[in-house]
């Protein structure tokens, strides 16, 4: 057993970037350890960055919560919920930061993008509460949709392409008049006559 943990510690210092990870994520728990939370979360944005992992990804959403950098907190604390319970202080990080953000998650066939920013469908997005605008692309057609979140919100949205608009079966236009090769008669008016 200890044989694997030392092939996987291995193989993981071998990866690319891993040196530089590490040195960032080491650096940031100085600086959170220094009360630098600010400062922390430069080094674990570097780190996770570099090599995303789950301790960098906890990390960097802790540095952001004491700082009070919610909307980059939550999405972060968030992520790291989906794959493991939050600690204690975890969890009261994340509820004291929820009230202060927006959430949005968007569902749609058409390429997504919210406040310009591509986004692949489902998006879900932490925002600062307040107007966004969230655009939709298909084929040679776009549209786009102005919202305002308020704080704590949780706001789903979906697009559906429409149909494409079909032109309705037009008759034929009629054949043109027959032409004659016949010389213009005088119309007793001054001007000639075509006559066929």
């Amino acid at each position: 057993m200890l044989a694997l943990f030392a092939l996987s510690l291995w193989a993981a210092e071998a990866e690319p970037n891993y040196a530089e990870a590490r040195a960032a994520f080491e650096a940031g728990i100085r600086a959170m350890d220094e009360g630098q939370a600010r400062q922390a979360i430069l080094h674990f944005r570097r780190s996770y960055e570099l090599r995303p992992s789950p301790p960098a990804q906890f990390n960097l959403g802790m540095s952001c919560a004491k700082a009070n950098e919610h909307v980059c907190a939550v999405p972060h604390l968030l992520a790291y919920q989906e794959l493991t319970p939050l600690p204690a202080g975890a969890q009261r990080a994340l509820a004291d930061a929820l009230p202060y953000v927006a959430r949005l998650t968007v569902a749609s066939a058409a390429a997504i993008t919210i406040d310009d920013v591509p986004c692949a469908s489902p998006c879900s997005r932490v925002l600062q509460p307040g107007r966004h605008v969230v655009g939709f692309s298909w084929a040679t057609q776009s549209t786009e949709q102005r919202l305002t979140l308020p704080a704590g919100s949780d706001r789903k949205l979906s697009f559906e392409i429409p149909p494409p608009t079909v032109t309705p079966d037009l008759p034929p236009p009629p054949p043109p008049a027959a032409l004659t090769s016949e010389a213009p008669k005088d119309s007793g008016i001054g001007r000639p006559l075509w006559v066929g």
